[in-house]
Protein backbone atom coordinates (compact mmCIF):
# COMPACT_ATOMS: atom_id res chain seq x y z
CA UNK A 1 0.00 0.00 0.00
CA UNK A 2 1.53 3.48 -1.05
CA UNK A 3 1.87 6.21 1.26
CA UNK A 4 -0.39 9.13 0.60
CA UNK A 5 2.53 11.51 1.67
CA UNK A 6 4.76 9.76 -1.15
CA UNK A 7 2.20 9.73 -4.13
CA UNK A 8 1.38 13.43 -3.12
CA UNK A 9 2.74 15.81 -6.46
CA UNK A 10 4.33 19.73 -5.01
CA UNK A 11 4.87 21.63 -8.34
CA UNK A 12 8.33 23.72 -6.99
CA UNK A 13 8.50 25.44 -10.50
CA UNK A 14 6.75 26.42 -13.73
CA UNK A 15 8.07 28.62 -16.62
CA UNK A 16 5.54 29.11 -18.93
CA UNK A 17 8.42 29.43 -21.97
CA UNK A 18 11.30 26.68 -22.21
CA UNK A 19 12.87 26.09 -25.72
CA UNK A 20 13.71 22.94 -26.97
CA UNK A 21 16.51 21.88 -28.94
CA UNK A 22 18.36 18.89 -30.55
CA UNK A 23 21.82 18.55 -29.61
CA UNK A 24 24.85 17.02 -31.00
CA UNK A 25 26.56 14.31 -29.81
CA UNK A 26 29.72 15.51 -26.85
CA UNK A 27 32.49 15.87 -29.04
CA UNK A 28 35.07 16.04 -26.05
CA UNK A 29 34.15 15.47 -22.00
CA UNK A 30 36.49 17.93 -21.36
CA UNK A 31 35.18 20.63 -24.22
CA UNK A 32 31.15 19.87 -22.50
CA UNK A 33 28.12 20.61 -24.22
CA UNK A 34 28.07 23.80 -25.67
CA UNK A 35 24.75 26.12 -26.73
CA UNK A 36 26.54 27.91 -28.88
CA UNK A 37 26.91 24.75 -31.58
CA UNK A 38 22.80 24.14 -31.28
CA UNK A 39 21.30 26.52 -34.12
CA UNK A 40 19.47 28.79 -31.34
CA UNK A 41 17.78 30.57 -33.57
CA UNK A 42 16.11 27.78 -34.52
CA UNK A 43 14.67 25.90 -31.49
CA UNK A 44 13.01 22.33 -32.53
CA UNK A 45 10.33 23.05 -30.36
CA UNK A 46 8.82 25.83 -27.54
CA UNK A 47 6.66 25.05 -24.37
CA UNK A 48 6.46 25.43 -20.59
CA UNK A 49 8.32 23.63 -18.06
CA UNK A 50 7.03 22.57 -14.64
CA UNK A 51 9.39 20.86 -12.14
CA UNK A 52 7.40 18.41 -9.81
CA UNK A 53 8.51 16.64 -6.44
CA UNK A 54 6.48 13.35 -5.67
CA UNK A 55 7.61 12.41 -2.12
CA UNK A 56 11.08 12.07 -2.28
CA UNK A 57 11.09 11.94 -6.13
CA UNK A 58 12.00 15.12 -8.67
CA UNK A 59 10.34 15.36 -12.34
CA UNK A 60 11.19 17.81 -14.70
CA UNK A 61 8.36 18.21 -17.47
CA UNK A 62 8.32 19.71 -20.68
CA UNK A 63 4.06 20.09 -21.91
CA UNK A 64 2.63 21.96 -24.42
CA UNK A 65 1.30 25.77 -23.55
CA UNK A 66 -1.83 25.48 -24.59
CA UNK A 67 -2.92 21.81 -23.59
CA UNK A 68 -0.66 20.78 -20.84
CA UNK A 69 -0.06 17.36 -23.02
CA UNK A 70 3.19 16.05 -22.18
CA UNK A 71 6.02 16.37 -24.47
CA UNK A 72 8.70 14.85 -22.62
CA UNK A 73 10.27 14.09 -19.45
CA UNK A 74 13.28 13.44 -16.98
CA UNK A 75 13.45 12.24 -13.33
CA UNK A 76 16.05 14.21 -11.40
CA UNK A 77 18.43 12.03 -9.30
CA UNK A 78 20.72 14.55 -8.50
CA UNK A 79 21.82 18.22 -9.40
CA UNK A 80 24.61 18.92 -11.28
CA UNK A 81 24.32 15.38 -12.26
CA UNK A 82 23.88 13.45 -15.84
CA UNK A 83 20.04 14.18 -15.45
CA UNK A 84 20.49 17.93 -15.97
CA UNK A 85 23.76 19.80 -16.75
CA UNK A 86 24.49 22.83 -17.20
CA UNK A 87 26.51 23.86 -20.96
CA UNK A 88 29.83 25.40 -20.43
CA UNK A 89 29.38 28.74 -22.48
CA UNK A 90 26.19 30.23 -20.92
CA UNK A 91 24.02 30.16 -17.82
CA UNK A 92 20.28 30.24 -20.10
CA UNK A 93 20.82 26.38 -21.02
CA UNK A 94 20.98 22.76 -20.26
CA UNK A 95 21.45 19.61 -21.03
CA UNK A 96 18.76 17.26 -20.05
CA UNK A 97 18.46 13.27 -19.89
CA UNK A 98 14.87 12.65 -20.76
CA UNK A 99 13.07 8.96 -20.57
CA UNK A 100 10.38 7.67 -22.35
CA UNK A 101 7.36 5.65 -21.13
CA UNK A 102 9.17 2.64 -22.41
CA UNK A 103 12.57 3.27 -20.61
CA UNK A 104 14.41 4.76 -23.81
CA UNK A 105 16.77 7.90 -23.06
CA UNK A 106 17.61 10.55 -25.24
CA UNK A 107 19.84 13.96 -24.32
CA UNK A 108 18.08 16.89 -25.48
CA UNK A 109 18.59 20.76 -24.94
CA UNK A 110 16.60 23.26 -23.02
CA UNK A 111 16.90 27.18 -22.62
CA UNK A 112 15.08 30.23 -21.32
CA UNK A 113 14.86 33.43 -23.19
CA UNK A 114 15.74 34.92 -19.96
CA UNK A 115 18.72 34.47 -17.77
CA UNK A 116 16.62 34.87 -14.53
CA UNK A 117 14.47 31.83 -15.80
CA UNK A 118 16.99 29.57 -15.69
CA UNK A 119 18.59 30.92 -12.41
CA UNK A 120 15.08 29.95 -10.67
CA UNK A 121 15.61 26.76 -12.17
CA UNK A 122 19.02 26.63 -10.46
CA UNK A 123 17.85 27.59 -7.26
CA UNK A 124 14.47 25.32 -7.26
CA UNK A 125 16.98 22.40 -7.86
CA UNK A 126 19.52 23.22 -5.05
CA UNK A 127 16.98 23.63 -2.91
CA UNK A 128 14.97 20.48 -3.14
CA UNK A 129 17.82 18.57 -2.98
CA UNK A 130 19.10 20.25 -0.10
CA UNK A 131 16.05 19.70 2.31
CA UNK A 132 16.51 16.18 1.19
CA UNK A 133 19.56 16.00 2.86
CA UNK A 134 18.08 17.63 5.47
CA UNK A 135 15.72 15.30 5.98
CA UNK A 136 18.02 12.00 5.79
CA UNK A 137 19.99 13.78 8.52
CA UNK A 138 17.01 14.21 10.93
CA UNK A 139 16.25 10.71 10.04
CA UNK A 140 19.44 9.39 10.87
CA UNK A 141 19.52 11.05 14.11
CA UNK A 142 16.63 9.72 15.17
CA UNK A 143 17.97 6.74 14.70
CA UNK A 144 21.45 6.57 16.47
CA UNK A 145 19.90 8.37 19.50
CA UNK A 146 19.73 6.14 22.24
CA UNK A 147 15.91 4.90 23.99
CA UNK A 148 15.69 6.58 27.29
CA UNK A 149 14.14 3.89 29.92
CA UNK A 150 12.07 5.89 32.38
CA UNK A 151 10.24 3.33 34.00
CA UNK A 152 10.66 2.63 37.72
CA UNK A 153 12.06 -0.22 38.62
CA UNK A 154 11.88 -2.15 42.49
CA UNK A 155 11.39 -1.07 45.70
CA UNK A 156 11.34 3.21 45.22
CA UNK A 157 10.57 5.15 47.75
CA UNK A 158 10.06 8.78 46.84
CA UNK A 159 10.62 12.24 49.36
CA UNK A 160 8.27 15.35 48.69
CA UNK A 161 9.42 18.92 50.18
CA UNK A 162 6.79 20.86 49.65
CA UNK A 163 6.38 24.37 51.54
CA UNK A 164 9.49 23.36 53.66
CA UNK A 165 7.53 20.05 55.06
CA UNK A 166 8.61 17.16 54.16
CA UNK A 167 6.86 13.52 53.47
CA UNK A 168 7.92 10.35 52.45
CA UNK A 169 5.51 7.80 51.00
CA UNK A 170 5.22 5.04 53.21
CA UNK A 171 2.80 1.82 53.10
CA UNK A 172 2.24 1.34 56.85
CA UNK A 173 -1.26 1.78 58.24
CA UNK A 174 -2.01 5.08 59.62
CA UNK A 175 -3.79 5.61 63.00
CA UNK A 176 -6.56 7.24 62.83
CA UNK A 177 -6.44 9.17 65.97
CA UNK A 178 -5.06 12.85 65.46
CA UNK A 179 -1.64 13.91 66.35
CA UNK A 180 -0.45 16.87 68.17
CA UNK A 181 2.19 18.15 66.47
CA UNK A 182 5.41 19.24 67.27
CA UNK A 183 6.88 21.10 64.59
CA UNK A 184 6.55 24.78 65.02
CA UNK A 185 6.97 25.22 61.72
CA UNK A 186 3.11 23.76 61.19
CA UNK A 187 -0.25 25.36 62.26
CA UNK A 188 -1.56 24.53 65.52
CA UNK A 189 -5.43 23.49 65.81
CA UNK A 190 -7.15 23.32 68.91
CA UNK A 191 -10.10 21.02 68.94
CA UNK A 192 -13.21 22.41 68.36
CA UNK A 193 -15.77 23.35 72.05
CA UNK A 194 -17.79 19.99 73.51
CA UNK A 195 -21.11 20.39 72.64
CA UNK A 196 -23.43 21.72 75.30
CA UNK A 197 -26.49 20.61 76.49
CA UNK A 198 -28.57 23.56 77.31
CA UNK A 199 -29.60 25.89 74.39
CA UNK A 200 -29.61 29.46 74.98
Amino acid sequence: MSNPAEDYERVLLVKPAVYVYKIPPLMSASRGFRAADWNLAQPDWNGRLRLISVGEKLLLKIEDCSSGALYCQAPILAFPGPQLQAVSDSRRYFVVKVVSDTGRTALIGIGFADGADSFDLTVALQDHFASLGKETELKLDDENRPKLDLTLKGDIRVNLNIGGTKSTTDNRPKSSKPVASTDASQPFFLPPPPASSKRR
